[in-house]
């Protein structure tokens, strides 16, 4: 195991089983690279490796192993490859890659089939997940998160976010914020916590799950499982407010001029929907009047 320290300039270390050159430099695996400040380029081999970027706009990439690669402030790029990595972005608009075959980014980083840990930090970020079941954590920003193939578990968040689980049975969390969910094949599994979409008669913040499929679970933290049918159709979103779904209701709706279904639910007990109170979400895709499950 080697520590490798940068400087505070822009800095670029290549980590290699064999170092050609530098008389006495380590040669074996599972590094420790601290890069400090500036706009460095860190590449690290085989073995478990850590690479602490430090501020600056970074490009990391983790090679073979399983690595913990930390960007912190600034726009970094980073890249896990195979094994079973933790990326985090930190602050600054951030792409993460749990692996990618683009031989122009860091040599030629292969496909990775191992579960990976993304987290992207404050910023608007981008993280792609792998061939494999991974954790993407958007945390604050608008950030885009693509799990890839594998059951992947995706989590906004705060801020606008885009999330796509691809193919594969995924659990998604939009988080708070007006977030567009994608499930992609497989069978997928959405969770809304308290103010995740709310219902507001003034202003569409509500979240749209584009392609939900008969089948498939949203769960709405405090009501209980159950089968919902449309209840018909409504002129308007503003139709919905002090609409009678009673206590821990969910009911479905189509409105007119939008396309697929509501789904519109009591979260506070009182039965009656309140903007800004209550929860509201749009099954873009949905235009059957067949089982939506609640779980």
């Amino acid at each position: 195991m080697a520590t490798i320290y940068g400087t505070s300039n822009s800095d670029t270390i290549t980590r290699n089983s064999i170092s050609p050159g530098v008389s006495g430099f380590p040669t074996l695996d599972n590094d420790y690279v601290i890069a400090y400040s500036g706009n460095d380029t860190v590449t690290t081999d085989q073995g478990n490796d850590t690479v602490d970027g430090g501020d600056g706009n970074d490009l990391i990439g983790g090679w073979t192993g399983n690595d913990l690669l930390v960007g912190r402030a600034g726009n970094d790029s980073i890249y896990g490859d195979t094994g079973s990595d933790t990326l985090d972005g930190g602050d600054g608009n951030d792409r993460l890659y749990a692996h990618t075959n683009n031989s122009n980014v860091i040599n030629q980083l292969g496909q990775d089939y191992n579960g990976n840990y993304i987290y992207a930090g404050n910023g608007n970020d981008n993280a792609y997940g792998a061939s494999a079941s991974d954790y993407l954590y958007g945390e604050s920003g608008n950030d885009y998160l693509s799990g890839a193939s594998g059951g992947d578990y995706l989590s906004g968040a705060s801020g606008n976010d885009f999330i796509y689980g691809d193919s594969d049975n995924d659990y998604i969390i939009g988080g708070t914020g007006r977030d567009f969910l994608f499930g992609g094949s497989g069978v997928d599994y959405f969770y809304f916590g308290a103010n995740d979409s709310p219902y507001s008669n003034s202003t569409t913040n509500y979240d749209v799950i584009v392609d939900y499929a008969s089948g498939e679970s949203i769960e709405i933290l405090g009501t209980s499982a159950r089968t919902v049918y449309s209840s018909g159709n409504l002129s308007s979103l503003s139709s919905l407010n002090n609409l009678n779904v009673g206590a821990y209701g969910v009911r479905a709706y189509t409105v007119s001029g939008f396309s697929g279904v509501f789904l519109v639910a009591d979260t506070n007990g009182t039965g009656i929907v309140v903007s800004g109170f209550d929860f509201l979400v749009q099954l873009q895709g949905y235009s059957s009047t067949g089982a939506i499950s609640v779980a």
